[in-house]
């Protein structure tokens, strides 16, 4: 086999490898698969957990606040009082992570 038929082989093979590649990543995109995670997603994902978060424990604690109202029994009152003492403690922490979001 001649140098010249060597290279045009090499050059055929390469075109193939770097044809596969692109159909992969074609595939990749159809079929919606995970894709790389940039810092700015990441952020991005974090600020929504955090607003999903102040979202929940706000609504538990004015729940939490509204049945401690129309609750007597004693017993029932402290659960629901340790409850909504865990509840203020995460939304605390959920507005302080706002925050050094934000930052």
């Amino acid at each position: 086999m001649t140098r010249r038929q060597r290279i045009v082989k090499w050059i055929i093979q390469g075109g193939s490898v770097s044809g596969a590649l692109v159909a992969i990543v074609a595939a990749w995109h159809l079929f919606e698969m995970p894709s790389v995670a940039w810092s700015s997603d990441i952020k991005k994902l974090n600020v929504q957990q955090t607003d999903h978060a102040l979202d929940f424990y706000s609504k538990a604690v004015r729940d939490d606040t509204i049945l401690r109202s129309q609750i007597s029994d004693p017993t029932t009152r402290a659960l629901i009082d340790q409850r909504m003492n865990e509840a203020q403690d995460k939304l605390k922490r959920a507005q302080d992570r706002k925050i050094e979001l934000s930052k």
